[in-house]
């Protein structure tokens, strides 16, 4: 269940907040934290935002990052944050660092020491205070019933937004190495189940559901627009394990198997829509606490 970052108790943050620092400080053969942020990066060059691949790739790039959480601390799942209405718990020292206007950046807590080799200490300059909440000029409402035009909806006038307005780190493809990050991306992928559930969007088939169609070049609206890895039926990188090519970068990269022992191979697209196996789909494990776990809207919101 990902919760409401503002509705967590301090026990869970504590918990999920010690399992992102053991992740940062791992060593061996397994990725650390720094690799997501490296990931990101290489993956932007390859179709990951301004196509249909956004919203898939992220919901798996969050899920890859949710399960070696778990591997360090099972109860920990990663929470979104609500970043359209006021927070009084996530910007504190004791979970995402204090975060005003000007001035220099003193996150606190974990995130005081929070640093990268290559990039620093942590960098946010954000435009306004994102504890009052930030407005992203999208009501639900607004949202077309058809991928190919909802998916620019949501990257274009919820998800930039809050990455511009945060600046530092965020506002860049290096994003991913401030952990905000992924509580951005999970009220994200949180807004595109909703709009699943709305207009029962879940057959990869269907290009109502996800606009570029079949396997690389494609079929229907979007075939041989877009480069290999972003149709329904392609292995996205960097999970796919291969040498490299023209296109893709060798990769190593695995997707981590689920607390039910849900793996899955390979990780399409097709894989990430029925994100939690409603619909005959692949089961990937979790829920939000808005949405229930059949999929249907709970009344808060």
């Amino acid at each position: 269940m990902r919760k409401n970052a503002d509705r967590l108790t301090d026990f869970e943050i504590s918990l999920f907040m010690a399992a992102l620092a053991k992740l940062k400080d791992q060593d061996g053969p397994s990725p650390s934290y720094s690799s997501y942020w490296r990931l990101h990066g290489a993956a932007a060059r390859l179709g990951i935002h301004k196509s249909p691949l956004f919203l898939p790739w992220h919901r798996a790039f969050l899920l890859d990052l949710e399960r070696r959480l778990q591997e360090i601390d099972p109860r920990v799942t990663v929470p979104y944050w609500r970043y359209d209405l006021p927070s009084s718990k996530i910007f504190t020292s004791e979970f995402m660092g204090v975060t005003e206007v000007g001035g220099e950046f003193s996150p606190g807590g974990q995130m005081g020491s929070w640093a990268d080799d290559e990039l620093g200490r942590l960098l946010r300059d954000p435009g306004e205070r994102p504890a009052d909440g930030i407005n992203v000029g999208l009501s639900a409402d607004a949202l077309d019933e058809r991928y190919l035009f909802f998916q620019p909806q949501l990257e274009n006038r919820f998800h930039n937004p809050v990455h511009r307005s945060v600046g530092g780190w965020l506002a860049g493809p290096s994003a991913p190495a401030d952990p905000l990050f992924f509580l951005i991306h999970g009220n994200v992928d949180r807004l595109w189940a909703h709009w699943q559930w709305k207009h029962a969007h879940f057959d990869p088939q269907n290009e109502l559901s996800y606009s570029a169609q079949g396997t690389h070049p494609g079929s229907g609206p979007d075939a041989g627009y877009y480069p290999r890895g972003v149709y329904v039926r392609d292995t996205m990188w960097p999970w796919y394990a291969g040498p490299g090519d023209g296109h893709w970068p060798a990769a190593g990269h695995s997707m981590k198997s689920g607390l039910s022992g849900t793996i899955v191979q390979p990780t399409t697209p097709e894989s990430q829509l029925d994100y939690m196996g409603s619909h005959g789909g692949t089961d990937l494990g979790y829920c939000y606490d808005d949405m229930g776990y059949t999929g249907l809207p709970l009344a808060r919101s």
